[in-house]
């Protein structure tokens, strides 16, 4: 109807469109325009118009300066650093007064572990030379109790080399005015050697000086061997006797 009248499209457009100062903000705080797209028909489509979309407001200057004063205000400021490295200080303080404490214990348990410890050496060094004055007393008994054996055994003789009977033998009656007189018990060998008799003289005080006179004249020919006399002794004196043999022998060079 009339020239330089504004479509009725644009709405919002009330005066002549002004052209704005933007800033570095500008190209990241503007909100991008949406441009319409154009419909394209067929050649039987109807002669309508397409419909346009209104473009979206651009933000004003107030806009993007209340936007930019958002942004500082959100920012880190120095009070704020500094409140939190003296949090961070504070925290620090703390740790390092809780590990000193926990160190001080440490040094504590220490001490008494190494006191235990030398409470435990102490002990064992006792214990050490109490199981040393055990086996002392202990080698002493023994010593004694041998000696009560072989003690025990100084009123027996043992006479070897005595023929054996072809049947059963009365021991006693061959080895008159003596006490208790046995065969010694071992198993036979292969060379059959006559067996030991033992014989208990609970009379006489020391044995070794008992002479079987008649006895060796009356075995003397019946025997292989002349009848020896040996007083008897424990196990433990017989090996000490047999150690001392050599030297014997050495000394005596006549005795057999």
């Amino acid at each position: 109807m009339g020239r330089n009248k504004r479509p009725v499209s644009h709405p919002t457009e009330t005066g002549p469109q002004q052209s704005q100062q933007t800033g570095t903000l500008d190209g990241y705080l503007r909100t991008p325009t949406r441009q319409p797209r154009a419909v394209t028909g067929s050649k039987m489509a109807d002669d309508r118009a397409p419909a346009q979309v209104p473009d979206a407001q651009e933000p004003s200057l107030a806009d993007i300066r209340a936007d930019i004063r958002a942004l500082i205000e959100a920012m880190v400021t120095k009070s704020d650093l500094q409140a939190l490295s003296a949090n961070l200080h504070e925290v620090i303080r703390s740790e390092v007064a809780t590990l000193q404490r926990d160190l001080t214990a440490q040094d504590g348990h220490i001490q008494t572990l190494e006191g235990a410890q030398q409470t435990a050496a102490t002990s064992i060094e006792a214990t050490n030379a109490a199981v040393a004055r055990q086996g002392a007393m202990l080698l002493q008994i023994r010593r004694q109790t041998e000696d009560l054996d072989n003690r025990g055994c100084r009123s027996n003789i043992r006479i070897r080399n005595i023929p054996e009977a072809p049947g059963e033998e009365d021991v006693g009656a061959m080895l008159t005015d003596l006490f208790r007189a046995h065969k010694a018990l071992r198993p036979r060998t292969t060379e059959n050697p006559p067996r030991d008799i033992i014989c208990g003289l609970h009379e006489c005080t020391e044995v070794t000086d008992w002479v079987l006179g008649p006895l060796e004249q009356r075995n003397h020919q019946m025997a292989p061997r002349a009848p020896r006399r040996h007083r008897e002794d424990s196990p433990q004196g017989r090996q000490a006797r047999r150690y001392q043999q050599p030297a014997q022998q050495q000394a005596h060079p006549e005795v057999e």
